[in-house]
């Protein structure tokens, strides 16, 4: 084995073998070899995993079973989000050794260093959930795009929130999706961990300066953290409003985009639509973090979107329910 062939810590890869040394080997001098072995299709209603080995159903705490019936969910969770606009009917989650998680136009990709092994036993829900969030929004709106504009800022924040939504989803309706407990626990291991890192590295945001650029991650993790904050401040269903402002629908609205779309415009956008979710003014909780707002463009923006995303979705509380009335006047 070359040096070349190292994926990650001890993992490594030497054409269609696995080997690993360190801590998982009975010596750490020595290497061990488990081949691979791919298992059968195992597929859901909305998803499947191919090609990967019988390795990574091995490592889980979760049983085959159960995983599907999370990558189902998730899927599901995804399209209500998205007022029933998918893109594509089924996702194909493919094994593919060198990634850690990416997107195909089917579905997503896991590699070895997203395996159960490396995290407690748990699969990494919010790797899968995340990537398919990527798919889910840039998959079904050129707007979107336009915005987003290939950059970190929006394309992976709204991939993290896209996870945790899932999370909250599938939370609120396990046994819908009939998901049991010990996979729950497992949910909940995997977004613990996902949730404190978010709030690390908003933390590392502030100590490194506040130095907002939207073509650094660590930008986009800041904003990941305050629409985590958000959701669990003021429920997570309202992102069901809030994916709204990115529809293809809205686009004719405004024109800011025709020349481009600059560091400012991605900023003030997502800020006048998380107000506009939410009935808030959150303009000054991100200048504090030294995000640009052009107070012009948000206040022409702001009322185009508020009244874009009540009119096709409205969301209210009743006691701990949450009743929505999408643009047919359907009850969910």
């Amino acid at each position: 084995i070359t040096a070349g062939d190292v994926k990650d810590d001890f993992h490594f890869i030497s054409e269609n073998d696995i080997y690993a040394i360190g801590k998982t080997a009975p010596d750490d001098n020595k290497v061990v070899h488990w081949g691979v072995t791919n298992t059968d299709v195992v597929t859901g209603s909305f998803s499947g995993f191919y090609g990967f080995p019988n390795r990574f159903f091995d490592e889980s705490i979760v049983s085959k079973e159960q995983i599907v019936k999370v990558t189902d969910a998730q899927y599901q969770s995804l399209m209500e989000m998205h007022n029933g606009i998918p893109p594509y009917g089924f996702t194909r989650i493919e094994y593919d050794p060198p990634v850690y998680g990416a997107t195909t136009p089917t579905g997503i990709k896991l590699g070895n260093s997203a395996f159960p092994g490396l995290n407690n036993a748990h699969p990494r829900w919010a790797v899968m959930a995340h990537e398919q969030g990527h798919n889910f929004f840039g998959g079904t709106s050129t707007f979107y795009n336009a915005l987003a504009d290939s950059k970190p800022f929006l394309q992976e924040s709204l991939a993290v929130l896209s996870a945790f939504f899932t999370y909250h989803d599938i939370l609120q309706k396990k046994s819908q999706f009939g998901i049991s407990d010990s996979t729950v626990n497992s949910l909940n291991f995997d977004f613990t961990n996902e949730r404190n890192y978010q709030q690390a590295q908003f933390n590392s945001y502030i100590s490194q300066g506040r130095n907002f650029n939207i073509d650094n991650v660590l930008t986009s993790q800041a904003l990941d953290y305050k629409m985590i904050v958000y959701g669990e401040t003021y429920g997570w269903q309202n992102y069901k409003k809030f994916s709204r402002a990115f529809e293809n629908e809205i686009l004719t609205q405004f024109t800011f985009q025709n020349d481009g779309v600059s560091s400012t415009e991605q900023s003030t956008y997502v800020i006048a639509a998380l107000s506009a979710t939410f009935n808030q003014d959150f303009r000054q909780d991100f200048r504090d973090l030294n995000f640009p707002i052009d107070d012009a463009l948000y206040n022409e923006i702001h009322p185009k979107i508020k009244n874009y995303v009540d009119a096709h979705s409205i969301v209210r509380l009743v006691g701990p329910s949450i009743l929505q009335i999408n643009k047919e006047g359907r009850w969910s």
